[in-house]
């Protein structure tokens, strides 16, 4: 707590007015007791009394402010033990498209741009940091390219063009080759391509291609398309939602399935990807150009106007502002018991610290260094006396000049601060000078000064291979701090409720998992509050399911999740994708050697089904949850 803390101020006026208005009280009962401490006038009073006051209630403020800090500081140790993410700040994400190098620049089997690579945004000449982010997918720049996306929305228009009419409707598009080779020199059995577009489009789509698709149908133009046409050659399926995929990073602390609710409410672009899988048949058979055809079961009007080149974008990768770094190191006070975190103290404003991965306890003449660890570790050896750290993240205090610039909604960050102990062996605290650390960090508040399409917006890589330029289709979106500081830590412990009891309730009501989402509306997003908000019903009945793909007859117990919507209540396109979203999570949510299948229904008719969720593309293996019981 420092002297300029907002909350000192006010508890000082609060304890200030107390103070006068109990001395005026005991001034009327016991006047002449009262004239002798100068108490009996008090439109001229004592200014020694009036000082002897303020200093009574500043005390009495810092008191106040530190009680008061005490349940952050407990929650905050809890959530350190059980769910640590939760004292992270939420980075800024954003998806970029890669662009392939024209010509031969590209190999046939193309060039792989790893999950985890660096990408470096800045506004040229305004930025003297720039931001740097890392992608959440592999990229395999191929070259080809996705063109002629046409939505077909009768039976008439897929018949004339597949011959027969396979759907009600149906989505064409043509893959060319653009370098010297053949596409049947490619091996491509799998393409992930991100629905982008703008309004209700990518919605709308992303619910047709994994609920109403009928398979793919391929084709090679130059063969002739009645003979050519390859029959079931493969499906459509979601990408995004695997550990792979995954932008936030691992906690093993925590059940995984939360990062999914956290990274949805943070960016639901991010799952806006489908990958369309079979594909080694029609490319082994395809000169310069692949023809494409999703058929459909049902029709939606208002995409046949709306679909374009642009409603399906290969080589795309959601990204993150979230990467490692070795800090600097920290001077250690013995005279203080915390110590202030910085990244780069040349540079302290733009580095925000997310997590510490390692920290080091150096001596004097100590070149080795004593590994610390958290203060509640599992991995420590019987007898031993290690050394500990404990960290706390609090709100950056804003400078007097930061206050009178700042806006509402500017993102001001937080401020991590290390604290040693040593149980059992106090001198190896004691001796300790520095502390060296690495950890993930963010570059704080920087991202919000990029914007997609800015004419100055600079975006490399660090690697470069084949990339003939990179293009921010969405964001970057706005960081947010941590969900267990401040007035949310109590509600972040209501967590520990759905792991004993689970969501279910008697009557039906689903006021516990809607609670339970609502913790993750960081921005306050009255979209996404309506989304949960729509949540009407919530059911369930146990039913038992063969396990697939096991080489023994086996059979597992779960539960089937029927859950309610008002359809009123999302925007055209949503409801599919949060619903995936949800169902996603609920099946994680089952605990292990158990499952849970989702149904969602509408109350406008339509319904989805999610039954065997699978682990691996192929779709083999029932979906066992991965909460531990305990």
């Amino acid at each position: 707590m420092s002297a300029t803390d907002p909350r000192l101020l006010s508890a000082y006026n609060r304890e200030l007015l107390y103070l006068r208005r109990r001395s005026a009280e005991f001034a009327e009962d016991n006047r002449q007791v009262a004239g002798l401490l100068g108490l009996d006038a008090p439109t001229d009073p004592d200014p020694h009394v009036e000082r002897l006051m303020e200093g009574v209630a500043f005390l009495n403020a810092r008191v106040r402010v530190k009680m008061e800090e005490e349940f952050p500081r407990f929650t905050q140790s809890l959530l350190e033990a059980l769910y640590p993410h939760y004292l992270a700040p939420t980075p800024a994400m954003a998806i970029v498209a890669l662009k392939p190098m024209k010509g031969d620049a590209t190999p046939p089997k193309g060039v792989l741009h790893e999950r985890g690579s660096t990408l470096m945004a800045s506004l040229s000449g305004d930025m003297t940091q720039p931001v740097q982010f890392t992608t959440g997918q592999d990229v395999t720049l191929l070259p080809l390219t996705v063109m002629a996306v046409e939505y077909l929305p009768t039976r008439a228009a897929i018949a004339a063009a597949c011959g027969e009419a396979l759907g009600e409707a149906g989505l064409r598009f043509r893959i060319e080759a653009t370098s010297a080779a053949p596409l049947s020199a490619l091996t491509i059995d799998r393409l992930p391509l991100f629905l982008g577009g703008s309004g209700d489009v990518p919605g709308l789509l992303y619910q047709q291609l994994l609920d109403d698709s009928l398979g793919v149908r391929l084709a090679a133009p130059e063969r002739g398309r009645k003979q050519s046409w390859i029959e079931r050659a493969g499906a459509v399926v979601p990408h995004g939602f695997g550990p792979e995929e995954a932008l936030l990073p691992d906690e093993q602390r925590s059940f995984g399935g939360y990062r999914l609710l956290a990274e949805y409410f943070a960016m639901p672009q991010k799952f806006r990807f489908i990958c369309l899988t079979g594909l080694a048949a029609g490319f082994a058979r395809a000169d310069r150009a692949l023809d494409i055809v999703i058929p459909l079961k049902r029709a939606v009007p208002q995409l046949a106007s709306a679909v374009a080149d642009d409603s399906l974008l290969p080589f795309v990768t959601p990204v993150i502002n979230l990467f490692e770094k070795r800090f600097d190191r920290v001077l250690v006070d013995q005279r203080q018991s915390e110590h202030i975190v910085l990244p780069d103290r040349t540079a302290a404003l733009d580095f925000e610290v997310y997590r510490l991965d390692s920290v080091t306890g150096f001596a004097t003449e100590d070149m080795v260094g004593t590994p610390a660890l958290p203060l509640y570790a599992r991995r420590v050896e019987r007898g031993a006396k290690p050394l500990y750290y404990t960290l706390r993240r609090r709100l950056r205090r804003l400078t007097e000049a930061e206050t009178r610039r700042r806006r509402e909604g500017d993102y001001i960050g937080t401020e991590a601060w290390i604290s040693l102990s040593s149980p059992g062996n106090p001198a190896l605290a004691g001796g300790i000078i520095e502390l060296g650390a690495r950890g993930l960090v963010t570059n704080r508040a920087l991202s919000t000064r990029l914007r997609p399409g800015a004419a100055l917006l600079e975006l490399t890589m660090m690697d470069m291979k084949a990339t003939g330029g990179i293009e921010m289709l969405i964001g970057p979106t706005r960081p947010q701090p941590p969900m267990g500081m401040v007035d949310s830590g109590w509600r972040i412990i209501s967590h520990l409720a759905p792991g004993r009891d689970g969501f279910v309730r008697a009557d039906g009501a689903p006021d516990a998992l809607a609670d339970h989402l609502s913790l993750y509306l960081r921005d306050q997003s009255p979209v996404m509050r309506r989304e949960i908000q729509g949540l009407s019903g919530l059911t369930s009945r146990l039913v038992t399911r063969r396990a697939n793909g096991s080489s023994r007859l086996a059979f597992l117990r779960g539960q089937r999740l029927t859950l309610e919507l008002a359809w009123n209540s999302y925007e055209a396109g949503t409801a599919y994708l949060f619903s995936t979203v949800v169902a996603r999570f609920l099946a994680d949510f089952a605990t292990i050697n158990s499952f849970a299948e989702c149904e969602v229904k509408a109350d406008n008719g339509l319904s989805w089904h999610w039954r065997h969720l699978a682990r691996d593309v192929d779709g083999e293996g029932l979906w066992t949850g991965r909460r531990p019981t305990i």
